[in-house]
């Protein structure tokens, strides 16, 4: 489980690990999108020392539209380009200024400058954010 490396995020995600006794099988790490990845790679055990499995969780949004060149490079160089495996979900939180179509250039992208194939596996109609929109 990677995230920013501020130490109150990865303290809280690690009390998280410790609360769903899933410490045998996770560790926390600190990452920069687009930096380099051989320590998040130290922990694959996959094909090439590469990752199987890439879980993107809830990282598409106006504050990281900016960044989705960075956070593919990451996820283009942890990932085993034979059989290897991304999953993305998200939930659109348009503003003014942040369209739906941003979200959706993460996966344009994925393909133009990396190679990767995207595939729609479909909405969730039933979403409620927090504050009830």
């Amino acid at each position: 489980i990677t995230d920013y490396p501020d130490s109150s995020l990865l303290d809280n995600i690690q009390k998280m690990v410790i609360n769903n006794n899933i410490s045998s099988t996770s560790l926390v790490l600190p990452h920069i999108w687009g930096e380099k990845v051989d320590l998040l790679l130290q922990e694959s055990i996959g094909t090439n020392n590469r990752f199987e499995l890439v879980l993107l969780a809830e990282l598409l949004w106006k504050d990281t539209y900016e960044l989705h060149m960075d956070l593919l490079k990451s996820v283009s160089e942890c990932l085993c380009h034979q059989s290897g495996i991304a999953l993305v979900t998200f939930a659109h939180r348009t503003t003014e200024s942040h369209l739906e179509s941003h979200d959706l250039e993460f996966f344009e992208k994925a393909s133009q400058y990396f190679c990767l194939e995207s595939k729609f596996l479909g909405t969730n109609d039933c979403y409620c954010d927090v504050d009830g929109e």
